[in-house]
């Protein structure tokens, strides 16, 4: 009897043993059971504990609140810009990212995390939604760089019992950064300035368009280009800002908490401190260095196709010249056997060059026409490189290709401007003098769309009035002035002008520019012409 009372014993002794064991060795066991204890503190979310806004930590918001930002299946990249005000006594800070994540069941996927080029984290994701809060304190070199560039790349599958699992085209996942995502920064001591108030201002910046309509317009896509959002508003919302002629300083604050701005200065003032620049394209000269269009000049490794994208204005690139040939240079690894690649090249929607050549290749040059009458204000090459390696089977065994993008590839300019478009932006961009002027009574609606046609037309780079002069003349005009007989009247002494309106039969960037007369010549106004600009000199 007592042999058997103590096997039993025995058995209830290493089934509790072992049952603590199994229950130990899961990490949230354990931690929670050390917590209650009091042997270790509970853990904070992130990396570290979160800030919160105060009068010393001011928050820099996530880039356009108003639309989605994340990735969208496998592989994939995105990335945001933070910029780091210029503002003064930080002394540290903190990137804080929100995400959503959403990954089909038996998918499998991870996300690279990187802050200013440094990966600062590497993130599994769970099948179903999930939310992560992560914290990421930031290096001196991080803000002393003047932004925060943060980069996401996923990679991994979602084949669903595809014979051939590939990480091609599968969209079963995203990751979404919120809109409660942003970055935090430490000053050494509170501050409540004009200069603290604009950087606390969300994204984009509003602006009161009342009394001075054609400055309005004018800054607004003038801080865009440069890389601050920003929108014109009702004078009624919370967080406008003002825009005067003139103050005793370029940015001062009302006892009410309002941010004024004052003429181009106060302008400037407000880019400054929102980390704004000009687009790379300026300050060069011809012939145009890819480098100013895009910054994707590393090497591409692939399996079917890559591509490089090249997005242009003709008003930002230098004397307001279209480019007229793409001296096109990569380098491609070398294929296997007889295979090919096949290069194509688009403009604007349009195939201006396709063409094989050997996969022995380590290298493919090419001078491609573009031609300036295939362009408008805005613009798009596309290069796409193939690779026509057969599949071996069912599923493809050969390797990877590669291929970079040099940085010898450059545009050439052509010799003269081929339509009115192209007359129109290069005579601005030679422009000594530019003077913007509007009704004082225009619309919030005619201001914002006359914004729009500033943002394809204007240099960035040229002297600027409010108030008529002997240059260039950009009148903002609603289409009522020209459909009931109360036009505008070109400027006296003035040779040439033009009207710019919006136009969905004309080139892919929707605008038209017509010849115009005066007042006694009507013009044909296509019917969605809301608002537009009459230029001449």
């Amino acid at each position: 009897m007592r042999e058997i009372l103590r096997l039993i014993t025995f058995a209830v002794i290493t089934f509790g043993i072992t049952a603590l064991a199994l229950l130990f060795s899961n990490p949230e066991f354990a931690q929670g059971i050390s917590q209650r204890l009091g042997l270790i503190d509970p853990l904070e979310e992130g990396a570290s504990e979160r800030l919160a806004e105060s009068s010393t930590v001011i928050r820099v918001y996530r880039p356009h609140l108003g639309t989605w930002l994340g990735l969208q299946g496998f592989p994939s990249q995105a990335s945001l810009r933070f910029p780091v005000p210029a503002a003064e006594g930080i002394i540290g800070g903190q990137l804080q990212l929100d995400l959503e994540t959403n990954l089909i069941e038996r998918g499998d996927g991870l996300v690279r995390i990187l802050v200013n080029g440094r990966e600062r984290d590497a993130l599994v994701l769970a099948s179903g939604l999930d939310h992560q809060r992560l914290t990421y304190d930031l290096l001196p070199a991080d803000i002393a760089a003047g932004e925060i560039v943060v980069s996401l790349a996923g990679n991994g599958t979602t084949n669903q019992g595809q014979i051939c699992p590939t990480n091609v085209t599968n969209l079963g996942a995203s990751v979404e950064v919120l809109a409660s995502s942003g970055v935090l920064l430490e000053l050494d001591q509170p501050r409540s300035d004009a200069a603290t108030r604009v950087v606390l201002a969300p994204d984009p910046l509003s602006f009161d368009a009342a009394g001075l309509p054609a400055m309005a317009a004018w800054a607004t896509q003038y801080l865009s280009r440069k890389g601050v959002a920003a929108e014109l508003a009702p004078a009624e919302l919370d967080q406008t800002l003002l825009l005067v002629a003139s103050a005793d300083a370029p940015i001062t604050l009302s006892e009410a908490g309002r941010v004024t701005a004052a003429g181009t200065e106060g302008v400037d003032a407000i880019g400054l401190l929102r980390g704004a620049a000009l687009p790379s394209s300026y300050g060069r000269t011809w012939p145009l260095p890819v480098e100013a269009l895009t910054t994707d000049l590393l090497a591409h490794t692939f399996r079917g196709s890559s591509r490089w994208t090249l997005d242009y204005k003709v008003a930002d690139l230098p004397g307001g010249r279209a480019p007229a040939v793409l001296n096109l240079a990569l380098r491609t690894s070398q294929l296997q056997g007889d295979n090919r690649w096949t290069l194509r090249v688009l403009l604007n929607g349009r195939l201006v060059h396709t063409a094989t050549y050997p996969g022995a290749s380590e290298r493919l040059d090419a001078a491609i026409a573009l031609p300036p009458e295939a362009q408008g204000f805005a613009n798009q090459i596309v290069v796409t490189l193939v690779d026509n390696s057969p599949n071996d089977g069912i599923c493809r065994a050969g390797p990877e290709a590669a291929a970079q993008l040099l940085p010898e590839t450059s545009l050439d300019p052509a010799s003269t401007p081929a339509n009115d478009k192209q007359r129109l932006v290069t005579h601005l961009a030679a422009a000594e003098h530019i003077a913007i002027t509007a009704p004082p009574g225009a619309s919030l609606g005619a201001t914002s769309r006359a914004a729009g046609l500033l943002d394809l037309t204007l240099p960035l780079d040229r002297p600027l009035a409010f108030a008529a002069n002997d240059g260039v003349t950009i009148q903002l005009i609603d289409t009522a002035q020209l459909t009931q007989g109360t036009a505008p009247t070109v400027p006296e002494g003035a040779t040439a002008a033009y009207l710019v309106v919006p136009s969905r039969s004309a080139d892919a960037d929707g605008v038209a520019v017509l010849p115009y007369g005066s007042q006694a010549q009507p013009v044909a106004l296509p019917a969605e012409a809301t608002a537009g600009l009459l230029v001449s000199w």
